[in-house]
């Protein structure tokens, strides 16, 4: 299944049909007869998309996959997708953290780290060594100054 009421492949007058050859902004702008306009909106703000022009089209099962995390994160942290400033911008930490846990990211709070780990043979990023000896692996760490990691 491709979306709640589509099947890839199927085609009937009710519904528009999702073939898997066609790209996601050639279903948006042909069955479901979205303008030029809503297309960018979909494209860039429920895909994440970026809007440059120059880029590979997406594909039809990438598009309804992107719809679907998009979908799947409604709801998880309140009753509507908007976040409103309160305190200034420490509702970007919010939004960030809300974006991240959608795909699947982990925030670990209140360890103190100790290392980065690196891969030896490649340099990248491996994981975190904290205080208590605990070990995490991971593909990217984010951390403030005030950890003493990066300098």
């Amino acid at each position: 299944k491709a979306a709640k009421g589509y099947e890839l492949g199927a085609s009937t007058t009710s519904q528009p049909s999702l073939e898997e050859s066609q790209s996601f902004e050639a279903f948006l702008r042909g069955p479901c007869r979205l303008s030029q306009r809503l297309i960018n909106s979909v494209m860039y703000a429920v895909a994440l998309l970026p809007a440059a022009a120059d880029k590979e089209p997406l594909t039809m099962a990438e598009g309804m996959s992107r719809v679907q995390k998009f979908l799947g994160g409604l709801g998880r942290f309140g009753k509507t997708a908007f976040l409103c400033p309160i305190y200034g911008t420490s509702s970007m930490n919010q939004a960030y953290c809300r974006l991240g846990s959608v795909h699947g990211a982990t925030f670990i709070l209140r360890y103190a780290p100790s290392a980065v780990l690196q891969d030896a043979s490649t340099g990248k990023v491996a994981g975190v060594r904290f205080a208590t000896g605990q070990v995490v692996r991971a593909r990217a760490v984010i951390g403030g100054p005030q950890t003493g990691l990066f300098k």
